[in-house]
């Protein structure tokens, strides 16, 4: 049965409607990462990744977003409403942001489930 290993709480405005996660246990590539084909489909399934970073898309890109990370299913609620409320959003474009964010805030919930695959090394000899 799944359980909660850690929760982290913070508040966050995506930029463009993305969230991005990056493993922090992996080093910068030498090179940048063609994440192309991962923004391509985050956008269409919600959520993709490189293998060191998830994208996740939200419709929610002008309100604030409550992250958490769960050992549990995936899976996500409201994006439809949430979609709706930011295209009203857009074309009323209230004089007052941070009050139609307190009234619409948590539309949409996500929940990202992160498995631990292998046993980390001690490896100091990073540059």
């Amino acid at each position: 049965m799944p359980s909660l290993l850690t929760r982290h709480r913070m508040v966050t405005v995506p930029a463009h409607g993305l969230l991005t996660l990056r493993d922090a246990d992996i080093d910068a590539p030498d090179a940048p990462v063609d994440n192309t084909a991962a923004l391509a489909e985050a956008t269409r399934s919600v959520a993709a990744g490189t293998g060191d970073e998830l994208y996740v898309s939200t419709a929610q890109d002008l309100l604030p977003v409550v992250v958490d990370v769960y050992t549990a299913a995936v899976f996500h609620e409201g994006r439809e409403q949430a979609a709706a409320q930011r295209e009203r959003l857009l074309t009323e474009a209230p004089g007052d942001m941070g009050a139609a964010a307190r009234i619409h805030a948590g539309l949409e919930r996500y929940t990202i489930q992160v498995w631990r695959t292998a046993d980390l090394s001690d490896d100091d000899t990073d540059d």
